[in-house]
């Protein structure tokens, strides 16, 4: 296989390696804590395979505003925590997941001190703005070798891409992150891949919030489940970040916060660090209120 960097995420792939090593000021989760970070597997660090589950929901209509909706109220709410190097959270995130009808949905209700994004920016340079951003691997392997990159902005906008490998990524000898490893990077859109952005309150805070519907027969052809409902206990791979830039000494500045744990802007160099989403029974919909954590 020929790999190579597609024209359109070029700039965030080698502006990612470039800033790791020259500019790392504007990463720290990249400068101070990819000796830790990248130190081993998820079959070693249990932190990142805590399970989070797709609770399957026939009849609920999930392409909703979560902070209005009662069925994703009832749903259990997890909290991003910021990426490593980063102490301060200035947006408080919260997720859901969710399963119906073969597609996977996942929830975001971002709050923080001011949204900032451009409504016409490059579909690739989305992430550059406030944006939120799931990564998915429901391949057969689940090992990264191939996986699905998909950006949200808070206006609904998206970008897709899928990341192949010829193998698993790894984290280089001495458990740093290895920028350097050769992966294609492919744009593409997924048929019915649909997202629902709005706005709202939540405990006295104005919210902005993105529901992403994934079909997941739609996916490229290695990531395809073709199941029409995937069973209780299958397990897919995922990891659920948000990008939040917030005005610093004058300048923008980029905290992530990450539902696994990942080095600023790195995720697409440490598949590995996805965690596991495990299909549920729909028994944890009961009785569980929307709430801050």
């Amino acid at each position: 296989m020929d790999l190579k960097f597609s024209g359109l995420t070029t700039f965030k792939v080698l502006g990612v390696a470039a800033l790791a090593i020259s500019l790392v000021s504007i990463w720290p989760g990249c400068k101070d804590s990819s000796a830790t970070t990248g130190a081993a597997s998820p079959q070693t660090r249990g932190s990142y395979v805590t399970a989070i589950y797709a609770l399957p929901v026939p009849h609920a209509k999930l392409l909703v505003n979560p902070v209005s909706s009662p069925v994703w109220q009832a749903m259990t709410w997890r909290k991003l925590t910021p990426a490593p190097g980063h102490s301060r959270i200035y947006g408080v995130t919260r997720v859901a997941t969710a399963l119906r009808h073969g597609a996977l949905y996942a929830a975001f209700i971002c709050s923080g001190d001011g949204l900032w994004f451009q409504a016409h920016a490059h579909r690739a340079d989305l992430w550059r703005h406030d944006a939120a951003e799931l990564w998915l691997d429901t391949s057969q392997a689940q090992n990264g070798t191939n996986f699905l990159e998909i950006v949200m902005a808070p206006n609904g906008r998206t970008y897709e891409c899928w990341h192949r490998a010829v193998a698993p990524p790894q984290p280089r000898a001495n458990g740093k992150i290895n920028f350097a490893y050769p992966f294609s990077l492919i744009p593409c859109q997924t048929p019915g891949l649909t997202v629902l952005s709005g706005r709202g309150t939540f405990r006295g805070q104005n919210v902005w919030t993105l529901v992403v519907k994934v079909p997941l027969a739609h996916l490229p052809r290695p990531l395809r489940v073709l199941s029409p409902q995937p069973q209780v206990g299958v397990k897919f791979r995922m990891n659920l970040i948000r990008y939040d830039w917030h005005l610093a000494d004058g300048k923008r500045r980029l905290v992530q916060y990450n539902l696994f744990p990942v080095a600023t802007a790195c995720q697409a160099f440490a598949p590995y660090r996805m965690g596991a989403v495990v299909i549920g029974s729909g028994q944890a919909m009961s009785n569980v209120a929307l709430r801050s954590r």
